[in-house]
């Protein structure tokens, strides 16, 4: 990770995990498991000093004392422990590592296809605008994945109610008050930085979670902002995240799969409605083909000359797999099969039951062992 340290870990609470987190990353945000906490808590309810030391590690679980420190809404070791229980329903103590290996790529391809599954549907088709705040809605709609975008609408119906209760003027920023009709009891803070465009709400929702709160949003409808601001804008949830990364450092990127087929899917459905209109008629259908025809070869062209060029020791990438050839072919031990020989190869005994035409790492013959073993037992 190039020397980048982890902002947040969520363990169980095992002491000595506790305990290496806070000497190798002292500044990490350590929580504790919501879920085993609780088991725990049911466990162990009458022990007076496991509740009192539950109250020392408050800061570890306790969401009012953890709020502005950023966990992206995880609250459990679930996404891990979901996906060991995902492996474990496809691998077996009894397999040999050849099957381990096969069986782990397969859930391995089968997770990456959900990937881009997901990531097609973020950039195919436009989302229908529900609320009142289109233009909030229609940023959020274009910028956010599918998935992120669907949990913060809700933040925008909640939103659209908020209302400015007072204003306070400081030397750096303007405080609005702001409070959820019909509810004026209740006041949150945000604050305002026109030159800066940022904006930090007293709820902190924005730090916990990265996504403005509803009242920052409420704040934005008062100011008629229809734009989300860059500050409010957390590059992990945006669809252009994985788009590329650096290289060993260098300038150059590397797109990655689950991108490009997403743009695959992308491009067949916008080549259809294309394809529906130019099949109207004999013009329409030549002009299509003349022009689909001109950009292939420009792509074509483009793809030749990006594939051709050399690397640092002047050959092209295609030279180096020309001079690749077929293994040589070696005798393997044994006569048998060979000219001369008798062609005859004495089978293999199981060294539990010694039968043969299996042994005792078969699957499915733990019967066929057992029935053996006792006969030959018996025999002698």
């Amino acid at each position: 990770m190039k020397g980048k340290e982890p902002t947040a870990v969520i363990t169980y609470g095992a002491p000595a995990m506790r305990n290496a987190i806070t000497r190798i990353l002292p500044k990490v945000h350590h929580r504790l498991c919501a879920w085993h906490l609780l088991q725990n808590a049911q466990r162990n309810i009458g022990d007076t000093n496991f509740v009192k030391g539950l109250y020392e590690k408050r800061h570890m679980w306790a969401t009012s004392l953890m709020r502005g420190k950023f966990f992206s809404g995880c609250r459990t070791t679930s996404r891990c422990e979901g996906m060991h229980s995902q492996i474990g329903r496809i691998v077996r103590s009894r397999n040999n590592l050849l099957e381990f290996v096969q069986y782990f790529e397969r859930y391995v391809d089968y997770m990456r296809w959900r990937e881009v599954d997901a990531d097609y549907k973020s950039v195919v088709g436009d989302a229908t605008l529900q609320t009142n705040v289109r233009g909030l809605e229609r940023c959020a709609a274009n910028v956010y994945t599918r998935t992120v975008f669907l949990k913060f609408r809700p933040w925008l119906h909640s939103g659209s109610v908020m209302k400015v209760a007072a204003i306070k003027e400081t030397s750096s920023c303007v405080i609005y008050s702001l409070y959820k009709y019909p509810k004026p009891g209740k006041l949150w803070h945000v604050a305002h930085d026109e030159k800066l465009s940022t904006f930090r709400c007293s709820c902190q929702r924005m730090e916990t979670f990265g996504l403005p709160c509803d009242h920052i949003i409420g704040l934005l409808v008062h100011l008629d902002i229809d734009v989300i601001p860059d500050s409010l804008l957390l590059p992990r949830w945006n669809k252009a995240a994985k788009e590329c990364m650096k290289v060993n450092g260098e300038s150059a990127f590397k797109f990655w799969e689950s991108t490009v087929l997403a743009r695959l899917g992308s491009l067949v459905m916008r080549s259809r409605e294309m394809f529906n209109l130019g099949c109207e008629s004999m013009e329409d259908y030549l002009d299509t083909v003349d022009v689909m025809a001109k950009h292939v070869e420009k792509l074509k062209t483009k793809n030749i000359a990006a594939k051709g060029a050399c690397d640092d020791n002047g050959d092209t990438p295609n030279d180096a797999f020309d001079n690749v050839k077929n293994p040589n072919v070696i005798r393997s031990k044994g006569g048998g099969g060979t000219p001369g020989g008798s062609g005859n190869k004495a089978k293999r005994k199981c060294t539990v039951c010694k039968m043969e035409g299996h042994n005792k790492t078969t699957e499915g013959l733990s019967r066929v062992h057992e029935e053996n073993y006792y006969y030959v037992v018996e025999a002698k």
